[in-house]
């Protein structure tokens, strides 16, 4: 959502699971040319018609450059509770211009 803001740690580790995020608790590496982050601690009260959401839930996501003009973003959802499996989702992100 363009309105909802996260703050991803570039160092350091997550949170104790005793004070759960609306939009978990993320933290993020950089490995080789891809930013990863990784978030847990999520509320399951987001839970909704399209997405069950558990405390368990997990999220990692992968970024890097995909054209000049695009990015590419590959998101992994662990949530064993309301899930089989994991799963997969990936997608381009169009980039703004410099100017």
């Amino acid at each position: 959502m363009n309105h909802d803001v996260r703050i991803i740690k570039l160092s350091g580790n997550h949170n104790n699971n005793d004070f759960n995020s609306w939009v978990g608790d993320s933290i993020g590496f950089w490995k080789d040319d891809t930013l990863v982050v990784h978030t847990v601690n999520f509320r399951p009260e987001q839970s909704n018609f399209l997405t069950a959401i558990s405390a368990q839930l997990e999220i990692t996501k992968r970024f890097n450059r995909a054209t000049d003009t695009e990015a590419l973003c590959r998101r992994t959802s662990n949530n064993t509770p309301a899930y089989t499996h994991a799963f997969k989702v990936e997608r381009t992100i169009a980039l703004r211009k410099l100017d």
